[in-house]
């Protein structure tokens, strides 16, 4: 059984609101502190149908390029921990069928490609390469990757940035290579076993599919959508499993990383990261000057203010192409991870005001979670608290049982409440 308090006021009803105006179909919010507690809200149903299931906090979102983050930099902070990955080392270090050029200057350039520059997105690489059309009869695993890694560099490395998920297709093969080891098994031998996140997963199986919020519709098709099965086209043609795109989460997983992180590497059952490679790998990384781009995270900049718009320049997050996000304000020592399926039916329905309404969720999650009047209450009532919760039980077949409650309560009076209400849920 899982307790949730709601988010504070006004997060819920933003959440509610963004639905209504067809923002996405569904959301579920979740907003952690450093001391490790959390918030979760929901609102909306898996399509927009009114017979749809409603959204449950233990449904799982394709997280698109939050795959970076939370997978594939974060294998990448264990590994230059354990000293396995040096960050200045050419990447034909570790990958020599890097390095073959189809002339003397691309030989050059490609030399030259370190680790941080592919985690900054520096490297030179283009933004992406649509091998599903291109390439969409290459069966074999290793021709697949020979492909990927034969991308011709677009300017030398260092001197722009341009946000690739070809150089975290890259950097995925690097640490496969490293650790000789699949890079889903690595994920989830590495980060989510240790970090206690049990639902999160590349290519969800046929049980937790149904959990899954449906992405865009299939090509050709009508009432078929992807579930279940990852949204990128990349990532489908390599397998559902990549360093830029195809894991799934749900938002209590993601608050378990989040406090971690939040915690400087402070792990469920111990110390997961050291608080300096935290901090190295989430401040800008400084190879462009005026780039946002952090060591596989982003900052505050650009054109999308995801963190809010008083977001301090500490901040640092990331987010995916389905409406998910999760980002952190280490001054008020707050995260906030914000999934949606705003691609569904259409990509073309993010344009009905996901970054609008991102912008704004976050930025009175993240920046002034401290002045709310939620937290005053808690602050200020003494040995009364009021407490709005969701109960979260799960009966045999996997399906959420929810009761929700609200009450003026004292320490002794929670406990019993909760004991009595977790023996009523079926």
């Amino acid at each position: 059984m899982t307790v949730f308090t709601p988010c504070p006021p006004p997060l819920p009803q933003l959440v509610a609101d963004a639905v209504a105006e067809r923002a996405w179909p569904a959301a579920v919010l979740g907003v952690a502190a450093a001391d490790g507690r959390v918030w979760v809200s929901s609102a909306g149903r898996q399509r927009f149908d009114e017979k749809a299931r409603a959204v449950s906090p233990d449904d799982l979102f394709d997280l698109a390029s939050l795959t970076k983050v939370v997978a594939t930099t974060t294998i990448a902070m264990l590994l230059h921990e354990q000293g396995r990955l040096q960050l200045d080392a050419p990447v034909t270090d570790y990958l020599p069928d890097f390095a073959p050029a189809a002339s003397p200057e691309q030989a050059a350039w490609r030399r030259q490609v370190t680790v941080r520059h592919l985690l900054a997105h520096g490297a030179g690489l283009p933004a992406g390469r649509p091998f599903h059309r291109t390439h969409p009869d290459v069966a074999n695993a290793a021709e697949r990757r020979a492909l990927v890694l034969a991308t011709p560099l677009t300017t030398e490395p260092g001197k722009n940035t341009v946000y690739s998920d070809l150089g975290m297709m890259i950097l995925g093969e690097v640490l496969t290579r490293i650790a000789n080891q699949p890079l889903d098994q690595l994920a989830r031998d590495m980060v989510f076993t240790p970090l206690q996140m049990r639902d999160t997963t590349f290519n969800p199986s046929a049980s937790q599919r149904t959990r899954c919020l449906p992405t865009e519709q299939k090509p050709g098709s009508e009432g078929d959508f992807w579930q279940g099965v990852v949204h990128d086209e990349n990532a489908r043609w390599l397998g559902g499993v990549a360093g830029h795109a195809g894991l799934f989460a749900n938002v209590p997983d993601l608050l378990r990383f989040a406090v971690m992180m939040l915690q400087g590497g402070q792990g469920p059952a111990g110390r997961f990261l050291a608080p300096e490679t935290v901090t190295l790998f989430t401040a800008r990384a400084g190879l462009v000057a005026k780039s946002s781009r952090c060591l596989g995270w982003d900052s505050p900049g650009g054109d999308c203010p995801a963190a809010g718009q008083d977001a301090p320049p500490e901040c640092f997050g990331h987010g995916g192409f389905t409406g998910t996000s999760l980002w952190f304000n280490p001054r008020t020592g707050r995260a906030a991870v914000l999934l949606t399926n705003a691609v569904h039916p259409l990509r073309q329905c993010k344009e009905n005001g996901l970054a609008a309404w991102r912008s704004r969720i976050n930025n009175i999650a993240l920046n002034h979670a401290a002045s709310s009047n939620h937290e005053r209450h808690e602050k200020t009532w003494g040995g009364l608290k009021p407490i709005s919760v969701k109960l979260f039980s799960f009966n045999r077949s996997g399906n959420a049982v929810v009761c929700c409650v609200d009450w003026f309560h004292s320490m002794q009076t929670w406990v019993f409440l909760v004991i009595c209400l977790g023996e009523a849920t079926p």
